[in-house]
């Protein structure tokens, strides 16, 4: 839990997102999870870019490696810059694929999810949700550009 708590803090300031509703009573995010583990990728490498109000342009690409079920190493692309690799210590405000399906496990409810899922893999590839309409910035919207799975 201790990564979803980061998740909440680093992403106070929002993700957006476009698909479909996702509640309790919608198979798709146990589906979705399903091809994800029968998709057996224990390494890979993804990009995401967070959206919110607090970036007043495109948003830079947030590249996450994971290996062993952990986050290994996180970038951010910004086009024309080099890649800036976030400090070790750092890292563990990020997210694996699982962590992001618990996430929306512990959201499913939320009458503002809506969030997209790759046909093949399962993985999500956009999510969006907002906790409080009465609060400004404090939504959730994900967009995941690739994921490319890494030898182990």
């Amino acid at each position: 839990m201790k990564r979803l708590a980061g998740f909440a803090v680093i992403a106070w300031c929002g993700f957006g997102l476009a698909g479909a509703a996702v509640s309790a009573a919608t198979p798709g995010l146990e589906e979705a999870r399903a091809r994800w583990h029968d998709a057996g990728i224990e390494a890979y490498r993804y990009e995401y870019r967070k959206f919110c109000e607090c970036h007043p342009t495109e948003p830079a690409t947030t590249v996450v490696t994971v290996g062993g079920g952990r986050v290994r190493e996180v970038r951010y692309r910004v086009a024309g810059l080099p890649d800036v690799v976030l400090a070790p210590d750092r890292i563990g405000w990020y997210w694996t694929i699982e962590d992001l399906f618990a996430l929306l496990a512990v959201e499913q409810d939320n009458r503002s999810l809506r969030v997209s899922f790759e046909p093949s893999l399962g993985y999500p590839m956009t999510i969006y949700f907002d906790r409080d309409p009465a609060i400004e910035g404090d939504e959730i919207d994900v967009r995941v550009s690739s994921l490319v799975p890494l030898a182990n």
